[in-house]
């Protein structure tokens, strides 16, 4: 008798391909890694959608850690949220082929990076960040108090 188990359907065996949306939202700017945009809303200078300028190595480099940091094995929602009042929040999206999404909140706070799963998610803000920063993309903001 052969019996076979659907529940190995674990995302082990993911691939850059089966990624196909990023969003990084952060201080009224959604970023679209995929379609390679990034969207300012009006508390900035010059609101509206802008081009990334994101290379194809560069969005592939974003994709391969979110498999090397193994981030598709995070539950599909997290919130990492230890402030109350007057809190800046984050958010990233996750799009998988299979129809699948991954979201998580969080602030700054110092209690969240403790957490494993937190960690993860901050690495992955960090390779984003610094892969912007050396695109020189530094929108300024109407106000310069955040």
């Amino acid at each position: 008798m052969f019996i076979s188990s659907c529940n190995k359907h674990k995302e082990s065996s993911i691939n850059e391909q089966d990624i196909v949306k990023i969003l990084y939202i952060d201080v009224g700017c959604t970023t679209d890694i995929i379609d390679n945009t990034y969207t300012l809303n009006e508390m900035y200078k010059e609101p509206g959608v802008h081009n990334l300028m994101l290379t194809s190595p560069e969005i592939n480099t974003i994709k391969k850690n979110i498999i090397e940091l193994k981030v598709y094995e995070l539950e599909d929602s997290l919130k990492f949220v230890k402030n109350d009042k007057d809190v800046r929040l984050a958010e990233f999206w996750i799009y998988y082929k299979s129809s699948r999404k991954q979201h998580f909140v969080y602030d700054s706070s110092e209690d969240n990076y403790k957490n494993k799963s937190f960690q993860k998610i901050m690495s992955l803000k960090g390779i984003i960040t610094n892969i912007m920063k050396r695109k020189k993309i530094d929108p300024e903001t109407k106000n310069a108090y955040l």
